[in-house]
This record gives C-alpha cells, structure tokens and sequence, in this order.
C-alpha cells in the first residue's frame, strides 16, 4: 500500500504579520458561565505568548455590565466578598 506524498507533509501555519508585530485586538462581550471560561483561556494565553517572546500578548476587552450574585460564586471565579460588584472592573 502506497501512502500519498501530501498526506506525509506537514501542515503549513500562517500567520498575519499584523499579529507577530502588535498584539491582537479581542473583545469578549459577557462574563458570564461562558465569557468567564473564555476570559479565562485568554489570560493563559496571553502568558503563554509573553513567555515565549512575544512583546504584547493580547489586548482583551471584555464587556459586562452585570454584578457578582451568590449563584456566579459556584461557577465562575469569584468569592463571596465580589458580592455586589461588577464583575468587570473599568481601567
């Protein structure tokens, strides 16, 4: 049995330039159940990026006019003491 040449090649990444130059622009609209977890894998990856050279990482905005209530503290990153608060917080 033959194997076809293009299935032995390794894929090829590209990546626009604007991304390796400036740190890409992301904008998370929630902090929810879901926006958190993506919040959340966004920091990891914006450490991931710095610590392998990269000179921004990411620039992430998230969205959220909604405050910390005792239902949040099972399911997302906060602790009774965030009762009450934005779950975003203005720079």
């Amino acid at each position: 049995m033959s194997v076809h040449p293009i299935a032995t090649q390794q894929p090829i990444y590209k990546t626009p330039a604007s991304w390796v130059e400036r740190a890409p622009r992301i904008v998370v609209v929630g902090a929810g159940g879901n926006g958190s977890e993506v919040v959340d894998a966004l920091a990891s990856f914006h450490h991931a990026l710095r610590s392998l050279g990269h000179p921004e990482g990411l620039d992430v905005t998230v969205i959220d006019d909604a405050v910390v209530r005792e239902p949040n503290l099972v399911r997302q990153r906060f602790w009774p003491c965030d009762l009450g608060q934005f779950r975003v917080m203005p720079r």
